[in-house]
């Protein structure tokens, strides 16, 4: 293993546990305060497709994301681990979610598949974020090799205020985020939004 994986799996297991330790009428209120960061936001109005995640855990929970952007007549789509890479399939409500890889909520993988599109926001989840807009998953790749195939989407990713950190490792497979949300934060690349990359 080298330096850089190392470090991320150091990083990724203390920022698990203080994830875990948040109690959980705070991860409600977070939650939904990010949730209102991501809805008010112009990249969000603009869109026409977002692709969000199925909350695991002690993730930013997304149903009511997914319940705001459908009734907004967005085009909503979760992703479908398949081998080592995640499709992402569209869903018409929280109910065409079954349960998958990890016991994670996932669509059903027949339907609508997503291709790609300008007008997409991607919602990204993480166990860390840097300041500097890279991130530190759980490790297998699923978004950095998705996000690498799909660049013209808009990504924004979410995490609490305690998982935000000044830089992460990082390596040459690793993709920026253009946006970061916390329920006390909010981190654009182009410096539109309360603070830039630093």
């Amino acid at each position: 293993m080298g330096n850089v994986d190392m470090e991320k799996k150091l990083l990724r297991k203390e920022m698990l546990k203080k994830r875990d330790s948040i109690a959980p009428p705070n991860l409600l209120s977070w939650s939904d305060k990010i949730v209102s960061f991501v809805v008010s936001g112009s990249k969000y109005v603009r869109a026409t497709d977002i692709l969000l995640y199925s909350s695991y855990g002690s993730e930013v929970i997304t149903k009511g994301l997914c319940e705001k952007a459908l009734k907004d007549g967005k085009e909503v789509f979760y992703p479908k681990v398949e081998g080592d890479y995640m499709s992402f399939y569209r869903v018409t409500s929280p109910a065409d979610l079954n349960t998958g890889y990890k016991g994670i909520l996932e669509p059903y993988g027949f339907g609508c598949k997503f291709k790609t599109g300008h007008n997409t926001v991607i919602i990204v989840p993480g166990v860390a974020f840097g300041r500097d807009g890279y991130r530190v998953g759980y490790g297998k790749g699923y978004y950095d090799k998705f996000l690498g195939r799909n660049t013209d989407i808009y990504k924004i990713g979410i995490c609490f205020d305690q998982q935000l950190v000044n830089c992460v490792p990082r390596d040459e497979y690793d993709i920026q985020m253009d946006e970061i949300i916390t329920e006390k934060t909010i981190l654009t690349r182009n410096g539109k939004g309360e603070a830039r990359w630093v």
